[in-house]
């Protein structure tokens, strides 16, 4: 199974919809033109990790996804974003725990973004 298909059977199990279709749909045209394959992504507001694992099954080379479950996000998102990490198999995502803010890329360099649509960039 190709990791796009395997990324939706596990969303499913972990994010139950009502129609699969619906998130396909709704993934799809959230990320249509957006060049993924190869990049390096940034998530910002990772949750638990739909958007950022979406873009490693869509050929991401790295994410790195922002969630600060200790600054005000919901709780358990961290263990939820590691359950779909091993349901996935997807070691090219990585989970840190910093804002925005606080956030130290070093010497990593994004070409891709996502944002909630209010977060201040």
């Amino acid at each position: 199974m190709k990791l796009r298909e395997r990324y939706f059977a596990a969303a499913e199990a972990e994010w139950p919809v009502r129609r699969t279709g619906n998130l396909r749909f709704y993934l799809d045209y959230l990320f249509e033109g957006v060049a993924l394959d190869g990049a390096r992504v940034l998530d910002i507001g990772a949750g638990g990790g739909r958007f950022s694992f979406y873009a490693a099954a869509g050929g991401a080379a790295h994410v790195v996804a922002l969630e600060p479950e200790a600054a005000g996000s919901d709780a358990g998102v961290a263990a939820q974003f590691e359950r779909f990490r091993q349901r996935l198999g997807v070691d090219s995502v990585e989970l840190r725990h910093a804002t925005l803010q606080d956030f130290d890329p070093g010497d990593d360099r994004f070409g891709q973004r996502i944002a909630p649509v209010d977060a201040p960039l």
